[in-house]
């Protein structure tokens, strides 16, 4: 079935049956091999225009709305993880989601900002000096590549590849990832300042431990009371007036930091030591944000080629990991739930999201695990929930 739930199987393009008949009369053989050519490229012809608008439409709303509120706060962290202007992490939520979802078969699958994927993308662009605009640019260049790299890779038929991926190495994949985003993260939830914190956790335990001492208090206390709370809210499911906290927990801890830490840093800012300065440093924030949506700009031409053959390698290695990663994560849920992902289609699919983010300022985009359990845990039932009202509502918000 196109739509995992569904009580019957929605009749498939040219099948016989009341529904289709009409359409069969008075639809050339050469038309019906080109429909189902392109239906079969775009699942999106196929799954729109059956869309069961009463039963899948509140849900698929309640869904995207979430996921747009969480994706908004995850792509601002991944665009400094990316070290690119912060405002770029929400405009690669707005095309990059709409192109995957003419081409994507992944129901489930939440594309945007990804933490590994923005960990590589920050390797490769943090060579490139302090000048943040400058980065912002080789960004959005590497994007593009990423995007023609994989578009050329589902052109190529290359999909077979995932043949060879066993499920025991898709999950040491997966569970790889999140060891490395959880190391990427201990520094900045330490509060430890720019000049402390480069190289990571482990490079400043390992060669510059007396850096742990510069760490912020209140970052840390706030982290911690964070972590706890993301840890132990599912035990509110069993309290019948609590059970929309952990239903959905992200959202509430997102809005009540949002409100709590101007709070928190105005009091400190208010409790002077002794030698007459602050005795602990406020907790940093993101501040002040530009508005309106990102403007159409090539992201490159003729005077960067040199830049993008220098970007190159990376985009090759980065068009692979958002591949493995996206598929890993789709093919997850797509079992749990009980219908067909497929590789060229993904291939395609992110290819073209990619490509077209590279236009509107975009990093490197891909399927998020996380939000894929999200999109799941919230009964998202198509690509409108999961990808279409997620890029609305990025838009809305910026």
């Amino acid at each position: 079935p196109l739509f995992p739930g569904a009580r019957a199987p929605l009749p498939r393009v040219g099948a016989a049956g009341p529904m289709n008949e009409p359409l069969a009369g008075r639809r050339p053989k050469k038309a019906s091999w080109l429909w189902a050519t392109c239906s079969s490229v775009m699942p999106v012809l196929q799954w729109l225009p059956n869309y069961p608008v009463r039963s899948f439409l509140v849900p698929d709303m309640a869904g995207g709305l979430t996921l747009g509120c969480i994706l908004m706060g995850q792509s601002l962290a991944h665009a400094d993880l990316c070290k690119v202007s912060l405002i770029h992490g929400p405009y690669s939520c707005m095309m990059p989601p709409l192109a995957y979802a003419m081409f994507g078969s992944a129901i489930h699958g939440s594309v945007g900002t990804g933490g590994l994927v923005a960990l590589l993308t920050g390797e490769q662009l943090i060579h490139y000096g302090d000048d943040i605009g400058f980065r912002t640019h080789a960004g959005a260049i590497l994007t593009l590549e990423v995007g023609i790299v994989l578009a050329l890779m589902g052109v190529c038929r290359l999909a077979f590849l995932v043949r060879f991926l066993s499920r025991p190495a898709l999950s040491g994949f997966i569970t790889a990832s999140a060891l490395l985003i959880i190391f990427s993260q201990i520094a900045p939830m330490l509060g430890l300042p720019a000049w402390a914190s480069k190289g990571g956790i482990v490079h400043i335990i390992a060669h510059h431990i007396t850096y742990l001492g510069a760490f912020n208090p209140a970052t840390a206390i706030l982290s911690f009371v964070s972590l706890l709370f993301l840890m132990n809210a599912k035990r509110l499911k069993k309290m019948p007036y609590l059970k929309f906290i952990a239903d959905f927990k992200e959202l509430v801890l997102i809005a009540s930091l949002c409100a709590f830490t101007p709070w928190l840093n105005a009091r400190l800012e208010k409790s002077p030591s002794a030698e007459g300065e602050t005795g602990i440093r406020p907790v940093t924030i993101v501040g002040p944000m530009p508005s309106g949506l990102p403007a159409f700009t090539p992201p490159m031409d003729m005077t960067d080629m040199r830049l993008a053959k220098e970007l190159l390698p990376g985009a090759i290695l980065i068009a692979f990991v958002v591949f493995l990663s996206s598929f890993a994560g789709a093919k997850k849920f797509a079992m749990k739930d009980g219908y067909q992902i497929k590789a060229l289609n993904e291939l395609l699919a992110l290819g073209f999201a990619n490509i077209a983010g590279a236009f509107f300022g975009s990093v490197p985009t891909q399927i998020g695990l996380s939000r894929s359990a999200i999109a799941y845990g919230c009964g998202v039932k198509s690509q409108l929930g999961g990808n279409i009202i997620v890029a609305g509502g990025g838009g809305a918000g910026t």
